[in-house]
């Protein structure tokens, strides 16, 4: 088989991958998925995916495709696009610890107009109940993964894909004691640390989660997760504050980054700086490595 036919059929395959993949990243639970974590979006996968299913095209057409180890180069490819991941992962929780930093820690009783960041106690007079597993909280996300969800066969981790995700709350208060400040989670990047999961058959969902989104999904086996953020728990809030009927209120913005983190500050900071090195070292090097190894099986100079 010539290298030319070799290349053809991977541009094929190739366009296959891109559209599925893209077909994926249409439907509204995974954009929301890849928006709430930081320095992702279905634009930039969707980027990484075109990239890593180009590249072989590219390299093939200047140096020899390698059709003795396509599996090899399968697992490069692999390894660049989520290096490529990891990079802007990386990058997104570095830029939330340097807006953290750069706002500094604002009274909740002193909050006014304009980005503020600000930390304290949650308050509400009447929480309501989280949707999944029925706990008071002001604010929550939720996952459903399935298992075997397309009829296929094989065990463990890679059996169970995420089919379902969201995230809710209520208005509420943050108080360090120095006066109380407003929040309207809506469209919030919550980072919330407590968190339940319980698998369930399909039949026998908890709470409220077949109100709530459609579970006519397929599978064997759901797995339910949902993270909570109650009153009384410290928490940081990243915003943008206006003037509102009941005074000033944090809320969503298209101009500052909105994030409620549970936590205090210095737990808060630390988080997103490790998460900001970890991700960024460990998709840098995958970025190097997938890379580097993508161009010796093209039979290319590496450069150093």
């Amino acid at each position: 088989m010539s290298a030319t036919y070799e290349l053809v059929l991977f541009a094929a395959f190739g366009s296959f991958v891109l559209l599925a993949v893209l077909g994926g990243l249409a439907t509204p639970t995974t954009r929301e998925y890849l928006d709430a974590k930081p320095g992702l979006s279905a634009g930039y996968v969707a980027v990484v995916t075109l990239v890593c299913v180009s590249l072989p095209v590219v390299l093939g057409a200047v140096g020899e495709f390698p059709s003795d180890d396509v599996r090899a180069m399968g697992f490069d490819l692999v390894l660049l696009a989520f290096g490529l991941v990891g990079v802007a992962l990386g990058a997104g929780n570095a830029a939330r610890w340097l807006r953290f930093r750069a706002l500094g820690d604002t009274p909740t009783g002193e909050t006014r107009e304009g980005p503020v960041s600000v930390t304290g106690l949650v308050a509400h007079d009447d929480p309501p109940r989280s949707p999944f597993f029925d706990r008071e909280a002001v604010a929550w996300t939720w996952t459903v993964e399935a298992k075997n969800r397309h009829g296929t066969s094989y065990e463990g981790r890679r059996a169970w894909e995420q089919a379902r995700a969201g995230q809710g709350g209520v208005p509420f208060d943050v108080d360090d004691g120095s006066g109380s400040v407003h929040v309207d989670p809506t469209g919030a990047s919550l980072d919330c640390t407590s968190t339940t999961t319980e698998e369930r058959h399909p039949e026998d969902p908890p709470g409220r989660a077949a109100e709530i989104t459609n579970l006519d999904m397929g599978g064997e086996q759901f797995r339910f997760t949902e993270s909570v953020l109650s009153p009384g728990v410290e928490v940081t809030v990243l915003g943008a504050a206006r003037e509102g009927d009941e005074g000033v209120v944090l809320a969503a913005t298209d101009d500052e980054p909105f994030v409620v983190s549970e936590g205090g500050r210095a737990s808060t900071l630390r988080r997103y700086a490790i998460r900001g090195v970890g991700f960024g070292l460990a998709g840098g090097l995958a970025v190097w490595f997938g890379g580097h190894w993508l161009l010796e099986a093209f039979g290319l100079a590496v450069p150093m």
